[in-house]
């Protein structure tokens, strides 16, 4: 049983040649590989957002924000969840994993809402 050093050792012009061919082919699968830099993807984030006019921030957080996020918090799959408190207006932002069903989690969180 010889080995590939064996091998290169003894036929060198073959070893070069299928080196070559491996390159030959490389490059011309490489350029017939389809490439998109902006492929068009859905990213699974679902906002909510709450007017309250006359409130301020402080009251927002408290009466608002926080308890949409103990609610929405517990919804499966959540990779990220963010909030905004202003003046009047309270924002929810739920960032969900890729393999999540985003109409079923959608749906979970309007009815928890």
């Amino acid at each position: 049983m010889t080995s590939l050093a064996d091998l290169s050792i003894r036929r060198p012009i073959f070893i070069t040649c299928i080196v070559i061919l491996m390159l030959v082919v490389g490059t011309l699968c490489m350029s017939r590989l389809p490439v998109d830099l902006l492929p068009n993807i859905t990213p699974p984030v679902i906002s909510v957002s709450v007017e309250y006019k006359g409130a301020g921030p402080r009251e927002i957080e408290t009466l608002v924000t926080r308890p949409l996020e103990d609610v929405i918090g517990t919804l499966p799959g959540i990779t990220k969840l963010r909030s905004m408190s202003g003046q009047g207006r309270g924002v929810v932002i739920v960032e969900f994993n890729a393999e999540t069903d985003i109409k079923y989690s959608e749906q979970l969180m309007r009815d928890r809402v």
